[in-house]
Formats: C-alpha cells, sequence, structure tokens
C-alpha cells in the first residue's frame, strides 16, 4: 500500500461585486433571480465575466459546451470556495442542477470532474467521457470542506455538521452569480466520504428557507455512513464470506471474527452519545460529549478489524487486486490525475483562476491539506449521519450504490443500515425484490427499491464505480434523474 491503511480508513473518514455582506445579504432572492440574471447575460454576451469567474472552454475538456471555475467568496469567515461548473450537454436551460461532493475528507473535485466529469485522463491525455453526468445536467464540483484543494481560508472545517453550512452559503453565492439555476430542481451527490457529506447537507437544506432551494433528491455512491453495519462486513469480505476469496488466513480471520460483537458494542456506545439530530457545530454535545466513547471504538476497531487486511497486500479498494498487479488501484493517484494536473499546471492552473498556491506546488488529489487530520481530531467519521436518511426520505427520493468489491466501504453493510432502519417503509424496502440492472444487454448488478429508496450493487466493481464501469454509473445517473424529476 501506499498510504498507511488507516489514513485510507480514515477516508471513509463571488467575490462580493455587489455590496452588503459575503453574499450580498441583504439583496432579495427575486432581485437575484431578476436584475442580476440580465447583468449575467449581458456580461457574457460582451465577452467579460462576473469577478472571478473563469471561461474554462478553451482547456478542451467538453467542446461546445459552457463551462466556468472560480471562487465562491465568504469574506466574513475568510472562506473562499473554488468550483468547477459545467452546463448539460443537452438542454442547460431545463436540465437539472447536481453538486458534486467528493470525500476524503480532504479528496479534490477534480477526482470528480476527471472521472464522472466530461473527459477522463487516459495515459496523461484528455479523453472525452461519453458517459458523464453533464450529459443531461449541469453539474457542478466543488472543493469542500473548506482548505481542500483550491479553495482556500484561515479556518479549516473540521466535522461535517459545519461543512454542511459551508456548502449551503456556497450554493447561496453560487445562484447570485448563476442566476439562471436557481429555480432549477437541484440534486446533491458524492461517493466515499461524500456519505457523510451529504446527509448534513441535505438537511441544512430542508432546515434554512432564507433562499428557495428546489432540492429533489441526493444519490450516495460507495459511501461511508454507518460504523456499526460496515466494520463486520470487512472480517467477512477478507475471509472468503462475501463471494471472494480469502486474503487472510483462518487464524487472524477468527481473532477478527471474536472482535465484531467488541466493537459493535462500541460503535453503538459512540452512536448514543453522540446524540447527533441535535447537532449544529462541533462544539455541541454530539461532538463533545462523545469523544472518549468514539475515540474507544475507532482505537478498538480499525486496529482489530480494518488492521488486519492492511497487511494483506490487496487494495482497500478492490479485493480482487492485489497492489502493485496490472490495473490494481491503491492509491488515487493511480488514477494519473495527479500526474496530468502536475505536467499541465502551468496552463492549467490559471485557466481555472487558482490562487493563492505555494512555491513549489505539487497537486496531490487527496494530500495538501490538513482536513484528514482535522476530522480524525473530531472523530466525524464515527458521526451517525445516517440517522437524518429517515427525515430525508419524508421529503425527498434517496439513491445508494456501490461496488461489490469495494473493501472500503462495503456495500452489504449499507445495505444492512438501510434494511435495518426505521421508517414508514421498512418493511415495503425489506421486502422488495432484487431485479437485474442491464447495460447494453449484459446483467451488471442488481437493484431494488421502494417507497422513494433505491439500492443498486454493481457486480464487478469497487470503489467509486465510475472507476470499474463508468457507463453502468451514467446509466444509472441519467435513469435515476429521470424517474425522479416528474415527482412531486
Amino acid at each position: 500500500m501506499k498510504r498507511n491503511f488507516l489514513a485510507i480508513a480514515l477516508c471513509l473518514g463571488l467575490a462580493n461585486a455587489l455590496p452588503s455582506g459575503p453574499f450580498n445579504a441583504g439583496i432579495s432572492d427575486s432581485s437575484i433571480r431578476h436584475a442580476s440574471r440580465d447583468t449575467f447575460r449581458r456580461a457574457a454576451l460582451n465577452g467579460t465575466l462576473p469577478e472571478r469567474t473563469f471561461d474554462t472552454s478553451k482547456l478542451g475538456l467538453d467542446p461546445g459546451v459552457e463551462q466556468f471555475s472560480g471562487y465562491i467568496d465568504d469574506n466574513q469567515n475568510d472562506k473562499h470556495m473554488w468550483y468547477w461548473f459545467f452546463k448539460s450537454r443537452s438542454n442547460p436551460a431545463k436540465d437539472p442542477l447536481v453538486l458534486y461532493l467528493t470525500g476524503g475528507p480532504g479528496c479534490s473535485s477534480l477526482l470528480g470532474v476527471f472521472s464522472q466529469g466530461p473527459s477522463f485522463v487516459k495515459n496523461g491525455q484528455l479523453s472525452r467521457n461519453p458517459f458523464s453526468w453533464n450529459n443531461n445536467a449541469s453539474v457542478i464540483f466543488i472543493d469542500q470542506p473548506a482548505g481542500t484543494g483550491f479553495s482556500h481560508t484561515s479556518k479549516p472545517t473540521d466535522n461535517s455538521v459545519d461543512a454542511a453550512k459551508d456548502v449551503y452559503t456556497f450554493l447561496k453565492g453560487f445562484f447570485q452569480k448563476f442566476p439562471d439555476f436557481a429555480s432549477h430542481q437541484l440534486h446533491i451527490a458524492g461517493e466515499s466520504y461524500g456519505g457523510q457529506f451529504i446527509l448534513p447537507v441535505a438537511r441544512e437544506i430542508m432546515n434554512r428557507n432564507d433562499i428557495k432551494i428546489d432540492l429533489k433528491s441526493i444519490l450516495i455512491g460507495s459511501g461511508q455512513m454507518d460504523k456499526s453495519t460496515a466494520f463486520p462486513q470487512y472480517q467477512k469480505m477478507a475471509c472468503g464470506k462475501a463471494g471472494f476469496p480469502a486474503v487472510l488466513n483462518t487464524t487472524t480471520c477468527a481473532k477478527m471474527e471474536s472482535s465484531i460483537s467488541n466493537c459493535t458494542t462500541l460503535v453503538d456506545s459512540c452512536n448514543k452519545a453522540s446524540n447527533i439530530k441535535s447537532c449544529n457545530s462541533r462544539n455541541d454535545a454530539c461532538f463533545t460529549t462523545s469523544q472518549g466513547a468514539c475515540k474507544e471504538a475507532a482505537n478498538f476497531c480499525y486496529r482489530e478489524l480494518l488492521g488486519p487486511y492492511g497487511g494483506s497486500g490487496f487494495s482497500f479498494y478492490d479485493i480482487r487486486k492485489r497492489c502493485g498487479s496490472p490495473g490494481a488501484i491503491c492509491d488515487p493517484a493511480d488514477l494519473g490525475i495527479d500526474a496530468y494536473v502536475n505536467n499541465n499546471q502551468k496552463t492549467l492552473l490559471p485557466a481555472l483562476g487558482v490562487e493563492k498556491l505555494p512555491a513549489n506546488f505539487k497537486y496531490d488529489s487527496c494530500g495538501g491539506n490538513t482536513a484528514r487530520a482535522d476530522f480524525d481530531r473530531t472523530l466525524d467519521a464515527f458521526k451517525p449521519y445516517h440517522e437524518f436518511i429517515p427525515e430525508i426520505l419524508a421529503k425527498m427520493p434517496v439513491f445508494v450504490y456501490g461496488g461489490d468489491a469495494d473493501y472500503l466501504v462495503p456495500l452489504t453493510g449499507n445495505q444492512e443500515t438501510l434494511e435495518n432502519m426505521e421508517w414508514p417503509g421498512k418493511e415495503a424496502f425489506r421486502n422488495a425484490k432484487w431485479e437485474d440492472f442491464i447495460v447494453n444487454g449484459q446483467k451488471v448488478g442488481r437493484t431494488k427499491s421502494a417507497n422513494g429508496l433505491k439500492l443498486t450493487r454493481i457486480v464487478d466493481a469497487g470503489h467509486e464505480v465510475s472507476w470499474y464501469n463508468p457507463e453502468a454509473l451514467g446509466q444509472m445517473f441519467s435513469g435515476w434523474l429521470a424517474s425522479v424529476g416528474n415527482q412531486r
């Protein structure tokens, strides 16, 4: 492994052109959607763009598609969030808007741009992605939490609750800068640790009314959600009980199995102490009174149930692949994105409007910031944000998906969480029949759904389905948007 296993485990783990506050506070929603819309259109037609907005079409990622990057500034809190926005290839005036949240915590949104977005990186060159999420949607990729990637701040965020507030503030600023999209249906999607981020973000939007946002659904791919169901899966997957050959010996497997009960008891104690539904910031009791119990759970469970796999030589992202073997992805750098950005940064970064980079900057998809350590310190990965799902389902549909070979976030754990959570649709979802998911006449997975909750399992795919089967992911994504877009 290129990275220490615990570090990988923790991966689960507008400039103010107008006056009045960090995001033009005091300007009415209606004035944003009418007067500002005309201002933006006139500026674009005249060949200029609002301050700190950069036209990236000359980079060639998606010829013929309008695309912009830049910063949305919260000057009051010294948070400057970098984004890359691609309008829909089809009908940007009517197609929905998607906000994509990369995981980590602290991984750059370029992982999303070059996986779900309009171009792949292949052999150091750009290659058009025919399955891009902007085929039928306009997509925002954002570097978050504050301090991640090209976003910069003097006040780093160290938990998902506060990160959700930053994302909400970003959206307010984005809709001021791109007012034509303020009335579009919004879907929030993310993968890996994005499973932690998305749920507080959705709840933040649901609980705020200072700007109208038509949040239509959330999508969680390979998403960290619930430690109590995830940890027992590690023993099953590594020891030949989940459809893959055992990669650990019988003695180690027996020791892991004997640790499961104690681990789940500790995680349950952490969950009970967290009282996450009353959480408004890391200073609340949800964090402060649960630290002891959550730290004990983290120390024991990582050591006893994730640690043994770290010495196996197999990829956390794909249990079928030994690190160093052809095609194995054992580190985000193996995707080639880091090398592409570093080899082209003299032309790429100025075109993206990137600022505040250190001397001798070297791009690292999931490094170069303190987010992972900051979130580790608050034990955010052990906070049970999955408890927000029933509340969210009462307002909108939820789609959870993943690959069957993903060791880092076993989909069977998320399935158990979804099937056992208390909500009005519990029995209907538990008893829903699995159906084959077909792409180009081939069965690539199984899916089931009931009462707005959908779960899809993709075979022969590891962590981040786009790395293994981008066509299946693209079809899942476009199908989901079409199915929920007409629901009211």
